[in-house]
Protein backbone atom coordinates (compact mmCIF):
# COMPACT_ATOMS: atom_id res chain seq x y z
CA UNK A 1 0.00 0.00 0.00
CA UNK A 2 2.96 2.19 0.70
CA UNK A 3 4.45 1.45 -2.52
CA UNK A 4 1.29 2.62 -4.29
CA UNK A 5 0.30 5.82 -2.25
CA UNK A 6 3.94 7.31 -2.82
CA UNK A 7 4.01 8.00 -6.42
CA UNK A 8 0.60 9.32 -6.14
CA UNK A 9 0.03 12.99 -6.24
CA UNK A 10 -3.11 14.79 -4.46
CA UNK A 11 -3.36 17.56 -6.95
CA UNK A 12 -3.40 15.02 -9.88
CA UNK A 13 -6.17 12.86 -7.50
CA UNK A 14 -8.66 16.73 -7.27
CA UNK A 15 -7.82 17.23 -11.12
CA UNK A 16 -9.89 14.19 -11.69
CA UNK A 17 -6.87 11.52 -12.72
CA UNK A 18 -7.19 8.53 -11.09
CA UNK A 19 -4.57 6.02 -9.79
CA UNK A 20 -4.54 2.12 -10.16
CA UNK A 21 -2.00 -0.70 -9.91
CA UNK A 22 -2.22 -4.35 -10.02
CA UNK A 23 -0.56 -6.00 -6.79
CA UNK A 24 0.09 -8.97 -4.83
CA UNK A 25 -0.56 -9.37 -1.89
CA UNK A 26 0.31 -12.85 -1.07
CA UNK A 27 3.86 -13.26 0.19
CA UNK A 28 4.73 -15.90 -2.89
CA UNK A 29 3.97 -15.61 -6.52
CA UNK A 30 0.61 -16.48 -7.39
CA UNK A 31 -1.73 -16.18 -10.29
CA UNK A 32 -3.85 -14.49 -7.78
CA UNK A 33 -3.43 -10.83 -8.71
CA UNK A 34 -4.91 -8.24 -6.73
CA UNK A 35 -5.72 -4.31 -7.40
CA UNK A 36 -5.47 -1.01 -6.11
CA UNK A 37 -7.40 2.06 -7.16
CA UNK A 38 -7.48 5.39 -5.76
CA UNK A 39 -9.44 8.83 -6.67
CA UNK A 40 -11.22 11.87 -5.71
CA UNK A 41 -15.06 12.79 -5.55
CA UNK A 42 -14.81 16.46 -5.97
CA UNK A 43 -18.62 17.48 -4.41
CA UNK A 44 -18.03 15.25 -0.99
CA UNK A 45 -14.44 15.91 -0.70
CA UNK A 46 -13.52 12.50 -0.33
CA UNK A 47 -10.73 10.05 -1.39
CA UNK A 48 -12.18 7.23 -2.75
CA UNK A 49 -10.23 3.48 -2.41
CA UNK A 50 -11.15 0.80 -3.85
CA UNK A 51 -9.24 -2.97 -3.24
CA UNK A 52 -9.77 -5.87 -5.09
CA UNK A 53 -8.32 -8.93 -3.49
CA UNK A 54 -8.37 -12.14 -5.17
CA UNK A 55 -6.85 -14.97 -2.36
CA UNK A 56 -4.75 -17.80 -3.02
CA UNK A 57 -6.63 -20.92 -1.93
CA UNK A 58 -4.57 -24.16 -2.64
CA UNK A 59 -7.47 -27.09 -3.33
CA UNK A 60 -9.08 -24.56 -5.74
CA UNK A 61 -8.12 -23.77 -9.98
CA UNK A 62 -9.55 -20.46 -9.12
CA UNK A 63 -9.12 -17.16 -7.05
CA UNK A 64 -11.91 -16.23 -4.63
CA UNK A 65 -12.41 -12.21 -4.80
CA UNK A 66 -13.54 -10.06 -2.42
CA UNK A 67 -14.07 -5.80 -3.06
CA UNK A 68 -13.50 -3.23 -0.29
CA UNK A 69 -13.94 0.33 -0.68
CA UNK A 70 -12.60 3.11 1.41
CA UNK A 71 -13.22 6.37 1.64
CA UNK A 72 -11.07 9.40 3.38
CA UNK A 73 -10.43 13.49 3.88
CA UNK A 74 -7.14 14.77 4.38
CA UNK A 75 -6.94 18.11 6.89
CA UNK A 76 -3.37 19.34 8.03
CA UNK A 77 -1.27 16.22 6.47
CA UNK A 78 -3.84 14.05 8.48
CA UNK A 79 -6.36 11.44 7.30
CA UNK A 80 -9.50 11.46 8.88
CA UNK A 81 -13.19 10.51 8.32
CA UNK A 82 -12.36 6.77 7.64
CA UNK A 83 -14.34 4.36 6.03
CA UNK A 84 -13.93 0.91 5.01
CA UNK A 85 -16.39 -1.48 3.71
CA UNK A 86 -16.78 -4.54 2.43
CA UNK A 87 -19.00 -4.16 -0.84
CA UNK A 88 -18.23 -7.95 -2.42
CA UNK A 89 -16.67 -11.22 -1.41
Amino acid sequence: MEDFLKNVKIEDLKKGKEFEKEVLFENFDCECKDKLEISYDKSTKFFILKIHEASFVKDLDWCPEHSYIGSFKIKGNKIINTVFNLIAG
